[in-house]
């Protein structure tokens, strides 16, 4: 059985939900709506715990945007952000076992080669292969992104930032070293890598991002993952004091009580679409099989380059 089967029979979705569709004049296709449908599985299972640990959490970035605009995935989106503040994500790391197969709870600790900042929950039982990191032996199931909130100030933390998101490129490739077929920009990297500890580097990305735990700063961000820069990843705290539950593809979850001046700020004019031509896939780094474990399908492609094995699929 695979794992959209186990989804429909559990009843978590209808059979319907899967069905081809233009949303926003974009074709949704099957393997799309598969997509969806192991990330909504993710999201719950995550829900689950939260809720059985009183841990708070809000849809981020694309999933924000999805759930106000879209009630929903945005039909070109095909990942799941949550966002969590530091003294519940941290809470959460306290009982990643609780995830079991097929769910995996990912971070450095439990996954040896993995050096994100930031945990993640995988489904082992599908399949989304990072190209850059594809030689690195870790899970490469289909995932949620849990991300720490933190506080920060204003004065001073522009830096701060800079210095964080040093150590994640610098721990991005570490996993990279493994690569044999590298791109020419990450080949300069490898070329630069100080060799240091990625654990190190882990820890102290922690502590700079846990560094006004204690203080009330009026302002947070994501300093874990340094995705869009200080700008579009610096929030009023104040957003996140309260959560407001909302639909997502038929559940609920939450998100932040400010989600207008927090989509503001990560995507200005957060109501207007892109242009037809501009929307589709956002991650193209990503091979998805939904059907097959990712143990699997590294398996049948060993000792082949990314780019040789795409063109065998």
């Amino acid at each position: 059985m695979t794992e959209c089967e186990r989804i429909i029979k559990e009843g978590l979705l209808p059979k319907s939900f899967f069905e081809e569709e233009i949303r926003n004049d974009f074709l949704v296709t099957v393997e799309r709506k598969k997509i969806w449908a192991v990330e909504l599985d993710l999201l719950s299972a995550f829900d689950r715990i939260c809720k059985k640990y009183g841990l708070r959490y809000f849809l981020f970035w694309g999933s924000l945007l999805g759930a106000v605009r879209h009630n929903g995935f945005v039909p070109w989106d095909d990942d799941t952000d949550v966002v969590m503040p530091r003294k519940d994500y941290e809470e959460l790391l306290k009982h990643g076992d609780e995830f079991q197969e097929p769910y995996f709870f990912q971070t450095p600790y439990t996954d040896k080669g993995f050096f994100y900042a930031h945990a993640k929950l995988r489904n082992s039982n599908t399949t989304a292969w990072d190209r850059p990191f594809a030689y690195q032996g870790t899970n490469f199931g289909v995932f949620l992104d849990i991300l720490p909130l933190d506080n920060v100030r204003i004065d001073g933390g522009r830096e701060r930032f800079d210095r964080v998101n040093k150590l994640i490129l610098d721990n991005s490739t570490a996993m990279k070293l493994s690569n044999p077929d590298p791109s020419e920009k990450d080949k300069i990297r490898i070329a630069q890598y100080d060799g240091r500890d990625p654990y190190e580097r882990y820890e102290e990305i922690h502590q700079l991002a846990r560094l006004f735990e204690n203080e009330e700063t009026g302002y947070v961000s994501t300093l874990a993952c340094t995705t869009y820069g200080f700008d579009r990843d610096t929030f009023h705290a104040s957003d996140f004091d309260r959560a407001e539950i909302v639909d997502f593809e038929g559940l609920k979850f939450p998100i932040p009580q400010g989600y207008k001046r927090v989509l503001e700020i990560s995507y200005g004019d957060y109501m207007q679409m892109p242009p037809i031509e501009k929307r589709g896939g956002w991650h193209g780094n990503l091979l998805f099989d939904l059907d097959t474990p990712y143990k699997d399908f590294i398996r049948k492609c060993k000792g082949v380059f990314p780019s040789e094995f795409e063109k065998t699929i």
